[in-house]
């Protein structure tokens, strides 16, 4: 990383002297803050944490059941004296009792919607967003500051992922009301599960602010000789920051971070060298298990995500049916990344060039491209001496992109996963960004022996050897 450009990291939740790492950081309107963890819920020290149960409150199954082990008889006595003393809850009910041996000082105990009860899957989800607003209102009555939530009826009670987490949504929007109004500042949701906290994520992606901060990531990708890295040094206004002409079968085989400092904005670029590249090693199992690590390493380096996919082309060459191959590729790797894509046209002095290369065009796959980034597309000559005019207008596309974005980075089920998967090493993102750069691999070994990630990035790479 350049001197200076000092990446801080996720906001942090501290679990017996152990960091954890949020997936996400969004904010309500009014400033509440709200984070997604993908942790073990009964660990989290929070004023509250939130058990859902059955209304009898019999802690017999799912997140009730692990809540009540790790608190102890106290919380387990005291929910069965509290059905007694009233009764069983009910739907959208909010009981609290102490924490037990629990961190956290308080759990409030609720019931939510089994899926399977409702002819009416919309009043099922509505009785979701009910029972998450109660809990948080019942929070804030409380005087409570934090509050960390499961995946309410997400499990046993079979509700879809992507219901739960629009309810979810739904409930913080109700609730969002000024600070100065509620005690009720910080808000987590919290569970285990890669798909459930993408679901969420998902969600609040579209739904809520990411919480203001400086940092534009960037990733460079496309095939070897249209120009990524002199891009990538026209944008850093540097001229060495990442060598340019380089493949995959070349000496340098890494991609790189760099870092760019104003006062506005701090902006990472990772440059991605031959990954989009056929194979020319005679080795072809050893080049795909290369490609699959660095692949690895590039997401690592872009932790936790893109704010923008910078599609690189050149405008002086046609667009060939390489180049459909290797954006099919592209699009492997980051599914749906319409709203995060930014075509760059290499080779081109001007507007009024790039206008008329886009008018001339009548390639359907090039056509296609110009949709799916809506628009979005920019031209830079990075041999002329107007570079940095177009470098600067290609920032501002980036800024605009990400407050388009509402300040959210780009995300996918994998990169989560991979993501989850480091920072199970206890170790902060810019932590593993510096262990990456020294070339150590210890903060990615539990990535590169995960099946899961290892099997697709197996068949991706075999891919892209099969189609290039």
């Amino acid at each position: 990383m350049a001197s200076g450009g000092q990446y801080q990291g996720p906001p942090q939740s501290v679990v017996g002297g152990t960091q954890l790492f949020s997936m996400g950081d969004y904010q309500t309107d009014s400033g509440i803050r709200v984070l997604v963890f993908n942790a073990d819920i009964t660990s989290m020290e929070e004023d509250a944490i939130v058990s859902s149960d059955t209304g009898s409150l019999e802690q017999k199954g799912g997140v009730s059941k692990a809540i009540a082990a790790a608190a102890g008889e106290d919380l387990v006595n005291e929910a069965k004296q509290y059905v007694k003393q009233n009764r069983s809850l009910k739907m959208a009910e909010v009981a609290v009792t102490t924490g037990g041996n629990l961190r956290c000082g308080k759990v409030l105990h609720t019931v939510g919607p089994r899926w399977s009860d409702f002819k009416d899957k919309a009043e099922c989800k509505q009785r979701l967003a009910d029972t998450v607003f109660k809990c948080l209102e019942v929070a804030s009555q409380q005087g409570l500051t934090s509050l960390a939530l499961p995946a309410i009826s997400s499990g046993t009670f079979g509700v879809p992922e992507e219901v739960c987490a629009e309810s979810y949504l739904s409930a913080l929007n109700r609730f969002d009301r000024p600070l100065e109004t509620t005690t009720l500042h910080r808000i987590l949701f919290v569970d285990t599960r890669d798909s459930m906290t993408a679901a969420i994520i998902s969600a609040f992606a579209k739904g809520l602010s990411a919480k203001p901060d400086k940092v534009l990531r960037v990733v460079l990708v496309g095939k070897t000789g249209v120009g990524k890295s002199a891009t990538g040094n026209s944008i850093l206004d540097k001229t060495e920051a990442f060598t340019e002409h380089r493949g995959f079968d070349a000496m340098t085989q890494q991609s790189l971070l760099d870092v760019k400092l104003t006062p506005d904005f701090e902006l990472q670029i990772v440059d991605t060298p031959g990954l989009f590249e056929p194979l020319n090693s005679a080795d072809k199992k050893d080049t795909i298990n290369k490609i699959q690590k660095e692949i690895i390493r590039s997401l690592a380096l872009l932790m936790p995500g893109p704010h923008a996919i910078l599609v690189v082309l050149r405008g002086d060459d046609r667009f060939t049916p390489a180049e459909v191959s290797v954006y099919r590729e592209i699009k492997e790797l980051f599914p749906d990344l319409q709203d995060y894509m930014i075509v760059v046209i290499t080779h081109t002095e001007s507007d009024e060039v790039l206008k008329g290369l886009l008018n001339s065009t009548k390639d359907p796959a090039f056509k296609q491209l110009l949709t799916d980034c809506n628009g979005r597309v920019v031209a830079i000559d990075n041999r002329s001496e107007n570079k940095q005019f177009q470098a600067n207008q290609l920032i501002e596309q980036i800024k605009g992109l990400k407050a388009a974005n509402k300040g959210n980075h780009y995300s996918n089920d994998i990169i989560m996963r991979c993501y989850n998967l480091m920072l199970t090493t206890n170790r902060s993102l810019e932590e593993i960004k510096q262990e990456v750069i020294a070339g150590r691999v210890e903060a990615l070994r539990k990535v590169y022996d995960d099946p899961e990630t290892k099997t697709f990035f197996q068949n991706l790479v075999a891919k892209f050897c099969t189609i290039l």
